[in-house]
């Protein structure tokens, strides 16, 4: 039996949880009080930095989800250095063409041929795609920050604030800025009609991250068609985000997936009443544009993953949630974490945040 169902049993739950959670909370201060009086040391010892250092940010590696979430270290750097020359490299370049604070991006490293940087940041997950002691780049990093994290499910901060940590290295001071995305107006908004709701069954669909996908929007989406008839809904993501296909046999139901790009799904987003969907990287850039949404977790960590926008978090509550950390991920066959998730459920959430915004 595993402790926290013998700690329910004995109705000692709701004391252990407050235990564990003023424990970690010491923790985390603990934490921060050490790590603030290393960067002090530091920083006393680092001669006087550069007035208009080149720096190179690095977000090629993971998912839309982790290049969002290094947007605010982008920023951190452009209010710690306001004359740098600051260039980023992502593939993701539909998302940040337009974007004023960086002065360069780049989508391939040949493009940085023959350069040099004074600073390379690698933000959070980074190094699988820009191991630091790669050599043969054909441009010199200069120094090389990495954000690698000790990991677990105890002692999480969210993850841009692990990347805003490498700035604070170099003296930054402020609190993580918001996260950033391109928003640009697709063709197809014209044919859609205020109110519409966005649904989004994206996620990765690899061994490791199945299980973050929901597997009941099709059952939602007729339940929302019945309660708001003049409500649009927009299945926004990829062509491989899969959804049952009878639901677009109602014309209110809009296939999206595939038919827009990053910056036209940010600008769907931005402008709809609401958002519905599971942990996964449109849900990132719905947090970017401020939207009103109900996040859908299973095995991932909301103190990690989770926005800081108009979010609102439902969990099936599984003793095993989140396992992101552990071997259960991998491990498990079931994803009973969102299987036990009903249509239902997600509806009264649905129906308790954005109703008021649904109405046709």
């Amino acid at each position: 039996m595993k402790i926290s169902k013998l700690l329910k049993s004995v109705r000692l739950y709701g004391a252990a949880r407050w235990g564990a959670d003023r424990f970690l909370s010491a923790g985390e201060f603990l934490k921060r009080w050490v790590y603030r009086s290393v960067c002090r040391r530091e920083l006393r010892e680092r001669e006087v930095l550069e007035e208009r250092p080149a720096v190179l940010v690095v977000m090629c590696a993971g998912g839309i989800g982790n290049v969002i979430e290094a947007t605010p270290l982008v920023q951190a750097l452009r209010i710690r250095w306001p004359k740098c020359r600051l260039t980023i490299l992502t593939p993701y370049e539909d998302m940040f063409g337009e974007w004023c604070i960086v002065d360069e991006v780049c989508s391939d490293r040949a493009e940085l041929a023959g350069r040099r940087f004074d600073y390379t940041f690698v933000p959070f997950w980074g190094w699988h795609g820009f191991p630091e002691n790669e050599v043969g780049d054909g441009f010199e990093r200069g120094e090389v920050f990495v954000s690698r994290p000790a990991l677990g499910k105890w002692f999480l901060r969210n993850e841009r604030d692990y990347n805003v940590d490498l700035a604070r290295r170099l003296g930054y001071r402020g609190p993580a800025p918001w996260s950033y995305v391109n928003v640009r107006k697709p063709a197809v908004a014209d044919e859609l009609a205020e109110p519409w709701l966005c649904v989004l069954p994206g996620g990765k669909t690899d061994d490791r991250w199945r299980w973050k996908r929901w597997p009941n929007y099709a059952e939602l989406i007729g339940v929302v068609r019945k309660e708001w008839q003049g409500c649009r809904v927009c299945v926004v993501g990829t062509e491989d985000d899969e959804v049952d296909e009878r639901v677009f046999e109602d014309e209110m139901v809009v296939d999206l997936r595939g038919k827009l790009s990053l910056a036209e799904s940010a600008w769907v987003l931005k402008h709809s009443a609401g958002v519905v969907g599971n942990d996964c990287g449109p849900m990132h850039m719905a947090d970017a544009v401020g939207a009103r949404a109900v996040a859908i977790f299973g095995p991932t960590c909301v103190v990690k993953n989770g926005g800081r926008g108009k979010n609102v978090v439902i969990t099936a509550g599984e003793g095993c949630q989140p396992c992101q950390y552990g071997e259960e991920l991998t491990e498990c066959e079931a994803g009973e974490c969102m299987r036990e998730l009903g249509a239902e459920r997600v509806f009264a959430m649905v129906r308790d945040v954005l109703g008021r915004y649904l109405q046709g």
